[in-house]
């Protein structure tokens, strides 16, 4: 039997089998295919299939099946938030989630900018283009040593880490178990 390799997987028309991925004749997961195949092998995301399935389970479920890049409330619910460096009057509205990852809060863009040498802070909207979105939820996953846990299976710790808590846990859950058996059925055929 053939060995798979997790970039085969983004490489390959295995995504159009994952159920939810289509929107009518649309697939938005297709804008990140480029960007993925570029900078998941610089954070070893795609040495495994453990690795590279809950990276896109857990993106999957913050982006609505990869729909949407940018969250569909306003904002003011983050509004004043201090622990996200949300200290100026609209803070809120400028720096709601955005991107893959649904980064948020005036602090991060600062903080997720300066790292990727981008003016996130200054620029909130280009959190959500398909490379820096991508980038961005790369360098999340790289700082919180997300790897190691998806190596481990351990499931709720990425959950917790990239959520704070285990909202929308039933739906992470859907999308693994989705990406992995699509994964799993393009490992078989592709021998």
């Amino acid at each position: 039997m053939a060995m798979l390799y997790p970039l085969q997987f983004l490489a390959s028309n295995a995504l159009e089998t994952v159920q939810g991925l289509k929107f009518g004749n649309s697939m938005p997961i297709l804008q990140y295919l480029d960007p993925f195949r570029c900078y998941l092998p610089l954070a070893l995301i795609t040495e495994n299939r453990e690795r590279l399935c809950h990276f896109l389970a857990q993106l999957a479920h913050e982006s609505g099946g990869f729909y949407y890049s940018e969250e569909i409330a306003s904002g003011q619910a983050y509004e004043g938030r201090q622990d996200l460096g949300n200290v100026e009057l609209g803070d809120g509205q400028r720096y709601k989630g955005r991107g893959l990852i649904q980064l948020t809060g005036r602090y991060n863009y600062r903080v997720y900018g300066k790292r990727l040498g981008i003016d996130l802070e200054g620029n909130p909207e280009l959190a959500k283009t398909p490379d820096i979105a991508v980038r961005v939820a790369v360098l999340y996953w790289s700082l919180n040593k997300l790897n190691g846990l998806a190596d481990a299976g351990d499931f709720h710790a990425i959950t917790r880490k990239i959520n704070g808590g285990l909202n929308g846990l039933n739906n992470r859950w859907t999308w693994l178990n989705r990406f992995m058996t699509a994964y799993d059925r393009y490992a078989k055929t592709s021998r």
